[in-house]
């Protein structure tokens, strides 16, 4: 789908995709930590997933308000209206919807939390940080066409 025109304010677009950047590299740096102990990195991992899936849910709410699209009712919910808008892909929106429901299960019942969970998003899927931040660049500071207002 080809996106015509997007509206979006630029410096806010570039914190946020700067601030995922910044979250993927406290990550790496993170889960290599050898001089705390193991409940300490994985407090400081999940703290990094929940600003990494914040910044991605700000970016959304950002670009639905700048253009008027409809509000969302959740924050998952703004994800569906960026792939009803062709700024992500439909098929990758049901894995930032789950990125929403993780980030929901650390932050309110941190305690049922399975830290073999935490480890697997940590190991093998903080590429969808990367598809997510790659698509709304495309769509907004990288498109062709530069619609910032």
């Amino acid at each position: 789908m080809v996106i015509v025109s997007v509206r979006y304010d630029s410096a806010i677009v570039r914190g946020k995709l700067a601030n995922l950047e910044e979250v993927l590299d406290r990550i790496a740096m993170i889960k290599n930590e050898t001089s705390l102990a193991s409940w300490m990195v994985d407090d400081l991992l999940v703290l990094q997933l929940q600003h990494g899936v914040q910044a991605a849910i700000d970016l959304a709410n950002h670009l639905i308000a700048r253009n008027a699209w409809k509000a969302p009712s959740t924050a998952a919910a703004a994800f569906q209206e960026l792939a009803t808008h062709g700024i992500i892909d439909t098929a990758f929106q049901p894995t930032l919807s789950r990125m929403v429901a993780f980030r929901n299960l650390s932050v309110h019942r941190y305690g049922d939390l399975d830290m073999s969970i935490v480890h697997d998003v940590v190991d093998h899927h903080l590429d969808d940080f990367r598809t997510f931040m790659v698509a709304v660049s495309q769509a907004t500071i990288g498109a062709e066409s530069d619609s910032e207002e």
